[in-house]
């Protein structure tokens, strides 16, 4: 009796002689890498596509670096990926105080390549699925925040002049509004970026020093913070750079724009600030492993506050409760011994006719006509005895 060959059997032989071919062929990751991106290219910018190209290749000039400190052949071969190496690069990024939102962009990037290998057949299985990405939620968003010290600070000012002088010299037609003032403002004020995003001239009380945050740029809490005499300064100065610049400081005209004169951009701003961090040589992670940004600002300026007056602070920082205020104080063991070190002495006043005898416990019972002798007190297991205080027993005059 003769084997008829059945269709499921057909397909299994097909199948072992597919997979015996891809096993056969290698998958080179530069060109895998490649190919998505074409595929890509219908569905995303010209610009999206270098920034994704350049972030896969960040990611796979580190992950190339992990094998060769382990001895292992060079990363060529997409199926060659590992998660435990991929899994080192979150740790250690994460550690470095980078946002959870962009080691996952990172990481979703690779992971999108290699499934589409495996989709497209270029891949056996699909070697990092099981690769979990760090959580995207706000509350993960939720970083500590360090802050300045003000040789920092003051290492800022400087670094943002330098780039605003640059940026004027190279400048043609287009204006070159500076961006040295909100920096100044903003280590005095200690608002939130919206707040200046939003601020006019009109705001600015120049008599009374007065900045007004409106309610819509700060928590719906309206702020009337006083300006530092550098803050008035910087202020003055940067009306008459519109004024020259862009022809114009309306009432209605907005006080911090980007150098174009357009409205900032919270994106572009914290960009701008960590290249200017990294231009002024000031770590983005503090000594206390905390993250440093733009937002550090307001944490600086409240602490400076706070080694005046805390409730000063809580004022400044525009909070209902103290307690928000204390999450923005960032006084260590320094700040503490220079306050202690400020304190003036405390001398010992006398009043006229009035002298403060240096006397023993036995002189001062004596003189006050006090009975030393144990007493017995009533109540308790027993009963226990007891000497008065003779201290408590003298009469106030």
């Amino acid at each position: 009796m003769t084997h008829r060959t059945t269709s499921r059997e057909i397909v299994d032989q097909l199948s072992r002689a597919l997979m015996g071919l891809i096993e056969s062929r290698p998958c080179p990751i530069d060109a895998l890498i490649a190919d998505w991106l074409a595929y890509r290219t219908p569905d995303i910018s010209a610009k999206h596509a270098a920034q994704t190209k350049q972030r896969l290749d960040t990611l796979l000039a580190d992950q190339r670096a992990r094998f060769s400190a382990l001895q292992l052949p060079p990363l060529l071969d997409a199926s060659s990926l590992r998660i435990d190496l991929l899994d080192a690069y979150r740790v250690d990024q994460l550690s470095a105080g980078v946002a959870h939102a962009t080691v996952r962009q990172y990481l979703a990037h690779l992971k999108a390549v290699t499934r589409w290998g495996a989709r497209k057949g270029r891949l056996e299985v699909d070697p990092i699925a099981t690769l979990e990405l760090p959580s995207a939620s706000r509350r993960n968003q939720k970083r500590p925040r360090g802050t300045f010290t003000v040789d920092e600070v003051g290492t800022l000012f400087a670094a943002a002049r330098a780039q605003d002088d640059r940026a004027q010299r190279d400048r043609r037609s287009s204006p070159a509004i500076p961006q040295r003032h909100l920096v100044v403002v903003a280590s005095y004020v200690g608002a939130r970026l919206g707040a200046f995003r939003q601020a006019v001239w009109q705001d600015w009380v120049e008599a009374d020093a007065l900045l007004h945050l409106r309610a819509e740029a700060a928590k719906s809490r309206e702020q009337w913070p006083i300006l530092h005499l550098q803050a008035q300064a910087a202020l003055a100065e940067l009306r008459g750079i519109h004024v020259a610049q862009l022809g114009h400081a309306a009432p209605g005209g907005l006080i911090f724009t980007s150098r174009r004169g357009a409205r900032l951009n919270e994106h572009n701003v914290n960009r701008w600030f960590n290249g200017l961090m990294r231009f002024a040589q000031v770590p983005k992670v503090d000594g206390a492993g905390r993250t440093r940004s733009f937002h550090s600002l307001r944490h600086f300026a409240l602490t400076r506050a706070a080694a005046q007056d805390v409730l000063a602070a809580q004022m400044l920082g525009g909070h209902a409760s103290i307690r928000t205020t204390q999450g923005y104080l960032h006084h260590g063991e320094s700040a503490v011994r220079a306050m202690m070190d400020s304190l003036p002495a405390i001398a010992e006043q006398t009043g006229e006719g009035l002298t403060i005898p240096h006397a023993s416990a036995a002189q001062i019972e004596a003189a006050a006509g006090v009975d030393s002798t144990p007493m017995r007190l009533q109540g308790g297991s027993g009963g226990r005895t007891r000497t008065a205080d003779p201290r408590i027993m003298i009469p106030l005059l």
